[in-house]
């Protein structure tokens, strides 16, 4: 097969990593991944089945209404970008078209995508997947928003992919129209990362090893400073080891670095892509508590102190229904206090950390999308 994977990131990097980890899995058919927002590609281990695709990098503000381009280039960039998608789809001809989170978000690139799925449904045999996570974000008019993802699908797509485990979350309980949607939608369990071995420092055994991290780093680095506060108020048996995110803006990594200096158990470290490798010899993450972030925790059964991020539901609704299964423990503040607190509770309960997710979300998309494709030519 011949798959286009279409990815927007806007603000984090989750959505991004969150879809590399789909397209290794689709090994060994052939991807072409279309990454949209702050190329992050450049710095990604070759892969024999991937090949990288930019288009000119378009990201949006903290509250998600509005470009962060310049008015005067936007629609230059729009109008070159919905010319380079299109070409690329009728030049790669995929079997396979995957939009992550469209139609149930990135209402603002319907100008480049709407076109290819016009293109798709009158002129090739493509079948159109969406990807999308557990959990969307509320809508100022939901009912509209609704009405337009229905149409959206029942025009376009041919099968929904759910990235998570129904006995966490369904999608019914953030999209109340789903019973609308016509076309097949499937739970594929949640995507993670896999890791590629021991990381981290080696440390006595008396030692507790905190990560601290913010995701991609545009939004969150009042955590990473309340944590390295929270440093005086414990022992230097801890190590702190603060990761800012890849795109943190230079002032507050300023700041973070001068915070920390004249604090010996407080470590400023680089970002790191392989970022679940650091928590494997991790005692706790401290966080925000986006999807890909939790997903590590599960992954590599690491105790995590989370703060969701606040400007919609997402975050603290995936972070409550963990707290509940016993996963992570939710922050309320930035209070240094309360972050020491949760560093001493749950530091060192790694071994007692038991949870019964699905966590094979990456090849159970392969293996649905298989079995989908060959149903339209059996």
């Amino acid at each position: 097969m011949k798959i286009l994977q279409y990815c927007q990131h806007v603000l984090g990097v989750g959505h991004f990593f969150r879809s590399l980890e789909i397209a290794k899995a689709f090994f060994p058919h052939e991807v072409l991944f279309v990454e949209g927002g702050k190329k992050i590609t450049d710095k990604i281990d070759a892969f024999t089945h991937i090949k990288f695709f930019s288009l000119e990098p378009l990201e949006m503000d903290g509250e998600f209404k509005s470009f962060t381009v310049e008015q005067s280039l936007l629609e230059k960039i729009k109008q070159s970008r919905k010319r380079k998608l299109l070409s690329l789809f009728i030049n790669f001809n995929p079997d396979i078209f995957i939009i992550e989170l469209f139609p149930f978000g990135r209402k603002k690139f319907r100008f480049e995508l709407i076109p290819v799925l016009e293109y798709a449904r009158a002129k090739s045999d493509t079948m159109v997947v969406c990807s999308v996570r557990d959990i969307l974000v509320e809508k100022s008019d939901q009912k509209k928003y609704e009405r337009r993802v229905v149409d959206t699908l029942n025009s376009f797509f041919d099968l929904v992919l759910v990235h998570s485990d129904p006995s966490v979350i369904t999608l019914d309980e953030t999209f109340g129209s789903l019973a609308e949607v016509k076309v097949p939608v499937e739970y594929t369990g949640y995507v993670v990362r896999k890791c590629s071995g021991k990381g981290g420092v080696a440390l006595p055994e008396n030692y507790r090893r905190i990560v601290v991290s913010h995701g991609g780093g545009r939004v969150g680095s009042e955590l990473l400073e309340a944590s390295i506060l929270a440093s005086d108020l414990l022992g230097n048996e801890y190590r702190i080891e603060i990761f800012p995110g890849i795109f943190i803006p230079d002032p507050d990594l300023k700041r973070i670095k001068d915070l920390a200096q004249g604090r010996p158990n407080v470590h400023v470290k680089e970002f790191s892509l392989d970022f679940i490798k650091e928590l494997v010899s991790a005692h706790l993450s401290v966080s925000m508590a986006g999807y890909n972030t939790m997903m590590d925790l599960l992954a590599t059964r690491t105790p995590g102190l989370v703060f969701p991020f606040s400007q919609n539901r997402e975050q603290r609704l995936r972070a409550t229904r963990f707290e509940k299964m016993g996963v992570v423990k939710v922050l309320d503040s930035f209070d240094p206090r309360k972050i020491a607190l949760g560093v001493r509770e749950l530091a060192g309960k790694k071994e007692a950390f038991k949870v019964g997710v699905n966590i094979d979300g990456a090849r159970r998309t392969k293996e649905i999308v298989e079995v989908y494709f060959n149903k339209r030519w059996s």
